[in-house]
């Protein structure tokens, strides 16, 4: 599994990185976008909200704060549309994932374009 370089997340916590070419993430209050994530924070699970302007090959996946991989959501061409993508708040092993703070990133040809910050907090 791919690790994003510490300047990659901390740009990612900065809010550096922008929508770009293809779709977006972001977290709900997020002004004029076309996306949200919900329930943010959240026990269970939660639901991220794709808007895609055009086809593309994209990359969502989930990481912790240090940039470990969690788990990835989706990989592959997604077609114009908007979209529900779940993440169940669970490791690539099924395992639930602790509480605290993750970045859910999507990436377009292997850039990171947009990323937003989901709270799992202990039900």
């Amino acid at each position: 599994m791919m690790r994003i370089p510490r300047y990659v997340t901390t740009a990612l916590l900065s809010g550096l990185c922008t929508a770009a070419l293809t779709g977006t993430i972001v977290a709900a209050g997020g002004g004029n976008s076309t996306a949200a994530v919900y329930p943010n924070p959240f026990t269970e699970g939660t639901v991220f909200q794709l808007s895609m302007p055009n086809d593309a090959r994209i990359r969502i996946s989930v990481y912790d704060l240090l940039g470990k991989p969690i788990r990835m959501l989706f990989e592959g061409i997604h077609p114009k549309g908007n979209y529900d993508v779940p993440w169940d708040g669970n490791d690539e092993t099924g395992k639930p994932v602790i509480p605290g703070m993750y970045i859910c990133v999507l990436f377009s040809e292997n850039v990171a374009v947009k990323s937003v910050k989901v709270i799992k907090i202990a039900a």
